[in-house]
Order: C-alpha cells, then structure tokens, then sequence
C-alpha cells in the first residue's frame, strides 16, 4: 500500500489569503493543529493552531510556519515509509506531493493504523520491498531463507491481494539493512517480480525507479 491510497477526501489545506479566524475553524473543523499553506498548487509554508488562535487579525500568509520538508512525502512512498515518518516527525498529518512536487492531498496518522503499529519494528531503519507473485508461490519460509542467505532480516510483512482476479499478490516487506540490492537480485532470480524498493543505496534503485516502479504497480 502507497501512500497516495491513503489520502483523505476530507482533508483540505489553507491558502495564504485565508484569515486566521478561517484557520481556526479549519482546525476545529478536521480535528488537527497542523495543516499545509498552499499557493499556485505548492506547499509555501504551514499553519498550527496556536498561532492561528492567538492572531486572529492576520492572514495565513503572514504568520505561517516555513515549509519543513519532513512534513511531506511523495505519493510513492510506502506505508512503511509513511508510519516511519509520522512516528519520526510526531506531526499528526503529513503532505502528499506528485512527482512534480505538487501538493495532492493529507493523510492523518490515525489512517495509517498508527496506534499500533509505533511499537512494531516498522519504525526501525532499513528498506522497503514490494515483490508480485502467483498466491500459489507465496512461500514466507522461502522469503525469509533467502533474506537471511544475505545477511538480512524481514521485520516485517503484509500480503495485499492484486487489483485484478490474476490470482497475483503483492508481498511487502520491512527489512533491517538499507543496501538490498543482492537480496533484491536473489529474488529475481527466484521468479518474484520487484514491483517497488525504497532502498537509494544503489544507483540502478533511484527515484525515478521507483516512481516507475509505483506506477506499475498502480496499473496492475
């Protein structure tokens, strides 16, 4: 599951004009204190509760926060990557951005299950895969001798059925090294289709391949 699955329809961000009387009925409105100050379709900065309360006479634009990077991810990110953030940042919302850099929508930590998941070893360093198989191959025993024949570990797994009727699936997993380019390879030669790795240790896993990657996926 990528992040931008997890966009909420009934999130929305402020513009620089908006008054910070307008902020604070947002607030009050979505349940949060952070949300994104949007101009021309680009995050310029970001407005809290505080200070929206406290300086009513103002607009967004003149007593926003400046933009922090943190507080956004591109819409291929995984949900792995997606409860790392939040439990990194704190922040109870985060910005989803399309390959352009523009903004697409929020997503709440309530959404992504955090609650339970903080404790679990998603929020560890390490890389993220995504492999597509037949169910009738799906072996976990199978995916975790080769990871450990590489010297890595899976943290973590979740199995997520194809969006057709192939009888495919989609196997993602949280593992403890960043440099997964030789267990990737083992996969491959396997028969498991990489759909999508999070890892940036190798050249030949950039973002451009995972966008690609993510995108193959969504058209499965």
């Amino acid at each position: 599951m990528f992040a931008y699955q997890l966009i909420s329809p009934d999130l929305f961000p402020l513009k620089r004009s908006d008054s910070n009387e307008t902020a604070s009925m947002f607030f009050e409105d979505c349940g949060l204190n952070l949300l994104p100050v949007i101009e021309n379709g680009i995050i310029v900065g970001w407005m809290n509760k505080e200070i929206a309360e406290s300086r009513y006479n103002e607009t967004c634009g003149d007593s926003m926060l400046p933009v922090n990077p943190l507080w956004e991810l591109p819409h291929y990110s995984h949900l792995f990557e997606l409860i790392s953030r939040f439990y990194e940042t704190s922040v109870s919302v985060i910005a989803i951005t399309d390959a352009e850099g523009r903004f697409m929508g929020l997503i709440k930590s309530a959404d992504t299950g955090m609650n339970w998941q903080v404790n679990t070893a998603l929020i560890q360093p390490g890389a993220s895969l995504v492999l597509e198989m037949d169910l009738v191959n799906y072996s976990p025993a199978e995916l975790s001798h080769l990871a450990e024949s590489n010297n890595i570990r899976i943290l973590h797994l979740m199995l997520e059925p194809a969006h057709d009727d192939s009888g495919k699936v989609f196997v993602s997993l949280k593992l403890n090294k960043e440099d997964v380019s030789y267990l990737i390879s083992s996969y491959e030669r396997f028969g498991y289709q990489l759909v999508y790795s999070s890892s940036l240790q190798n050249e030949n896993h950039s973002l451009i391949d995972r966008y690609n990657w993510l995108m193959k996926y969504i058209q499965e």
